[in-house]
């Protein structure tokens, strides 16, 4: 059994107190926060837990073996790297870094440390994607010719980070987990309304393999939308998170020379009904906490490794880059 010391408590930060308290192995759950009103709210709803406003005490409890950084995004590279220092074992909510050297920093420091560093990138742990990873490791979908993602809702706005750096971890996460791909190309767009910061953008990546890649993100968009294309050489995938039933639609698509009007020719596509395979539907987020909790107690490897952030966070900043230069 271990005690774990959540580092906020804000949206995301309660969600993690809640899953940590349900699975296995977590003996205590402590909780920095330094807002009054936020502290007295978690102990009413959760009771169990101990809420402190500073973490000094706990980061010399040698019974608290591991902390989750979830405070604004600004942030995580110093808490991250404090705990870590401190010999525990860091799980980090996304982004894990805004910058190479920050993220390149962190991993080194757990690995000389002997210690785990995970990203809170709970699309690895979605049902949906872990279904994928089998399906392309079988040649299911054929070579990847385009991956399509729109990821947007209404709000939350966030002051700390742009929309493309609150979003865009996941789908930069789940095209390395995927797909391992070698970006050659970056092209971005967004929008800044004077009232805020940047809450929309496109990015257009491209690899090396010719595969095409398209995010769409947004916190303006009047209905939430989580859907990603990808289209490969056998095989199309429709992924529509919101769809709780059946979020995978997997397609057989095929191109073929055909006569058009005057006797033209031209390519032709057909397809059939789509296959809906069944999910884990089990919640991507507990799954994440129990799978660091087994990492913790030495029961697990980590899922995403050191390479996995690198890989995830560069894409990040270079997708960051090309919207500055846009």
């Amino acid at each position: 059994m271990a005690d774990v010391a959540v580092l906020g408590a804000g949206y995301w930060g309660q969600k993690l107190i809640r899953s940590l308290l349900e699975v296995p192995g977590v003996e205590r759950v402590y909780c920095v926060e330094p807002r009054p009103e936020v502290r007295l709210g978690l102990e009413h709803r959760f009771g169990s837990i101990d809420v402190l406003d500073r973490a000094d005490d706990l980061l010399e409890n040698p019974k608290v073996r591991a902390a989750v950084v979830a405070t604004p995004a600004r942030s995580h590279h110093r808490l991250a790297r404090q705990w870590l220092l401190a010999g525990k074992h860091v799980l980090v909510e996304k982004p894990v870094a805004l910058d190479m050297d920050a993220a390149q920093e962190l991993t080194t420091l757990a690995a000389s440390s002997g210690l785990a560093l995970l990203p809170g990138h709970t699309y690895c742990f979605n049902g949906a994607e872990e279904y994928l990873r089998g399906f392309l490791q079988a040649g299911e979908l054929g070579e990847l010719q385009w991956l399509q993602s729109e990821r947007m809702n209404l709000g939350r706005f966030r002051p700390d980070v742009s929309v493309l750096w609150d979003l865009a971890p996941h789908d930069a996460s789940m095209l390395v987990d995927l797909f391992h791909p070698t970006i050659e190309t970056y092209g971005a767009i967004g929008a800044v309304p004077a009232a805020a910061g940047m809450d929309s953008c496109s990015v257009l990546l491209g690899t090396s393999s010719r595969a095409g890649v398209a995010w769409t993100l947004s916190w303006r968009s009047p209905v939430k939308v989580r859907r990603v294309m990808m289209i490969g050489t056998r095989r199309t995938v429709l992924w529509d998170d919101l769809d709780s039933t059946w979020p995978l639609a997997i397609y057989r698509t095929e191109l073929r020379k055909g006569t058009g009007p005057g006797g033209s020719e031209e390519i032709v596509a057909t397809v059939g009904d789509p296959t809906l395979p069944a999910v884990d539907h089990g919640e991507p987020l507990r799954k994440e906490c129990q799978h660091f909790i087994d990492v913790v107690h030495g029961l697990a490897d980590p899922l995403m490794d050191a390479a996995h952030i690198l890989r995830v966070t560069d894409m990040v900043v270079r997708a960051d880059a090309a919207l500055a230069t846009s």
